[in-house]
């Protein structure tokens, strides 16, 4: 491919300055009428999650969500909804952006059905 022209070098970088916002309506959809355990909530526990808390990783308080078993302690402890809500004592992700709504709501509903290794 051709090298980006000076113009459109400045064009992203207006964008970048101007806060990197998506504007062109392509998002994927997030479809919470689904919420099993291994098609829809390990996947956004994996990118959201496992960073910190997977295995006995210290940084994230040797909270472990990436088994079912590790995630089923936190969700039984009553501890995981408020913590992505960020409405209880330890908001998550630890200083950064709580996840989407949908996200929310498909962990929640997982969690609602009883939580099944599904």
């Amino acid at each position: 491919n051709e090298p980006l022209s000076a113009a459109q070098i400045n064009l992203l970088g207006q964008w970048i300055n101007e806060g990197a916002i998506y504007t062109a309506g392509c998002a994927p959809v997030c479809d919470s009428s689904s919420f099993t355990y291994s098609a829809n909530v390990k996947p956004i526990l994996q990118t959201h999650c496992l960073g910190c808390h997977s295995g006995t990783a210290e940084a994230g308080g040797f909270i472990p969500l990436d088994t079912y078993d590790g995630l089923v302690g936190v969700v039984n402890g009553n501890s995981l909804l408020p913590a992505i809500e960020q409405t209880g004592a330890y908001p998550m992700p630890k200083n950064g952006v709580k996840i989407s709504d949908c996200k929310i709501a498909i962990i929640r509903k997982w969690i609602e059905s009883g939580a099944p290794n599904n």
